[in-house]
């Protein structure tokens, strides 16, 4: 009983202290796609941003590939990336970019590659 509370109490400890500035020149995605089911999808993103502007590029796709069962999807973008504003120790970001995009169904058939688009953002 000792130890998961002195577990508890550290990551507690660890999560109100005060942290350094943040750096993140890499990014793992995770998710589940539910086109046919659950299943999980891993995405993985790479970028630069020197200023207030900078460049992000990210693959995504399911896991396992495409079975009898279930489809499959997967793409790789091109994104700009901007931080205009910090608010005390909060960091605000827009991205916005093209890429391929495509789908393999459970029947063989599928999209192709088809251009897509994607915006978003966070904090």
């Amino acid at each position: 009983m000792r130890q998961p509370l002195m577990r508890i109490v550290l990551l507690g400890a660890l999560t109100l202290a005060n942290p350094l500035s943040a750096r993140a020149d890499g990014t793992v995605l995770l998710g589940l796609m539910t086109l046919d089911g659950p299943r999980p999808s891993l995405g993985v993103a790479v970028g630069y941003c020197p200023s207030v502007a900078g460049f992000e590029i990210e693959y995504l796709g399911t896991l396992g590939g495409q079975s009898a069962d279930h489809s499959s999807a997967g793409g790789i973008f091109g994104n700009v990336m901007v931080q205009p504003v910090t608010i005390g120790n909060l960091q605000f970001f827009a991205v916005g970019g093209f890429g391929l995009w495509g789908e393999t169904f459970a029947d063989g058939t599928g999209t192709g590659e088809l251009g897509a688009k994607d915006i978003g953002g966070g904090v």
